[in-house]
């Protein structure tokens, strides 16, 4: 691998290369000191590309550009060797200085033409400026371009104010979610950083279709356990579990799980509200606790058969019900079709849209030769 020293006066520039370096080692450093390069080889900033992904990036590459002009060319003004080899270069030939501070004075005069900035916004304005060719409205703007995470918050509240509710949510559900992260605020900023991300969301079953299979195993267990005096049976087993091996929840708040799933067995109410009165705290230590593994070493009795049915059953239901994390992702999915379909009827053009047409465009040998033209360099990030 070839060392690159865009300092030196010998380093070529006009010809295709690839910078391998990770974060922190100079790339911006190295892209700065090219722009000022082509420059002073005659090249107009107009002309340059710079292109990188983040507006961050962009901002910071784009000052460090114009930083960098203003010290070469103070540093030309003054005659002043540096470290910086290819304006020595320049210095050690008296008729070259003053074409060179021309170049870079007009650079800097016109520095707000510089097209240095995101790649979204470069294809943004490449397509604006060939609209005909990419066949897109005429009067598009930037504003139009924007990323969903700027339109899409008022978008996720309403969905959370008006979408997230039974029977695709209960109210133990949101709760659930929304103490995973810390509030609404922060919950919408992570929706909306998920939908912002583009990818797909694997489907999670919501409320009313787990208790549809929650609803299938009560039953299958009322018909064998009917009758079964759950809570006094666990209470006077309840010792013979070596219960710190999995859950430091009291045995008070276990055996309240067990009078839950009793009265439930035992119960008439409506699907929807016994799953909700399922979905309580500690039914998973409850669950879990009645593995025929969490026997203390010396009480291997063989726990009734319906402790081992209501777990194998039910946990997996609970876990699932349960987990803040795929509770969030279903809210993704279930915002994401509000989000697209909120751009769409507003005719606002997300980042995928835009590169997808600025793709189908450069098949169009019109748009690639406008594109090709109006650059002589280009430089990715």
């Amino acid at each position: 691998m070839t060392k690159f020293n865009i300092l030196s006066r010998h380093t070529p520039l006009f010809r295709s290369m690839v910078l391998d370096a990770s974060a922190g080692t100079g790339k911006t450093f190295s892209i700065e000191h090219m722009v000022v390069r082509f420059v002073l080889e005659g090249i107009p900033i107009e002309k340059i590309l710079a292109v990188t992904f983040t507006k961050k990036a962009a901002g910071d590459m784009k000052e460090r550009v114009r930083s960098s002009m203003h010290k070469a060319c103070k540093l030309l003004c003054d005659r002043c060797i540096s470290n910086i080899d290819y304006l020595n270069a320049i210095i050690e030939d008296v008729y070259a200085i003053p074409v060179a501070i021309g170049r870079l004075k007009k650079a800097i005069s016109s520095f707000d033409d510089a097209s240095i900035g995101t790649i979204h916004s470069f294809c943004s304005r490449i397509i604006r400026e060939n609209a005909f060719e990419c066949g897109i409205s005429l009067d598009m703007s930037d504003d139009d371009v924007i990323s969903p995470s700027e339109h899409a918050k008022h978008i996720v509240m309403d969905f959370l104010r008006c979408g997230v509710n039974m029977p695709a949510y209960s109210p133990k559900q949101v709760a659930s979610a929304m103490k995973q992260y810390k509030g609404v605020s922060k919950l919408i900023k992570t929706i909306v950083k998920h939908i912002d991300s583009g990818k797909a969301f694997t489907h999670y079953s919501n409320f009313d279709e787990l208790s549809i299979i929650f609803n299938e195993h009560i039953e299958a267990l009322r018909r064998n356990y009917a009758s079964y005096a759950l809570v006094d049976d666990f209470v006077e087993r309840m010792s013979l579990y070596a219960k710190g091996r999995y859950t430091d929840t009291p045995a008070q708040q276990i055996i309240e799980a067990a009078v839950a799933i009793e009265s439930i067995l035992k119960g008439k109410t409506g699907r929807l509200v016994a799953f909700e009165s399922f979905l309580q705290p500690n039914i998973d230590d409850f669950l879990r606790l009645i593995d025929e593994v969490n026997l203390k070493k010396n009480k291997k009795d063989s726990p009734p058969s319906i402790y081992r049915e209501m777990r194998e059953r039910l946990l997996p239901i609970y876990e699932e019900a349960t987990n803040p994390n795929k509770i969030m992702l279903r809210m993704c999915s279930d915002a994401s079709s509000m989000v697209i379909d909120a751009l769409e009827d507003n005719d606002i053009t997300s980042f995928d849209s835009i590169v997808s047409i600025m793709d189908v465009a450069s098949k169009n040998e019109y748009f690639a030769e406008a594109v090709s033209s109006r650059y002589n360099v280009v430089i990715l990030d």
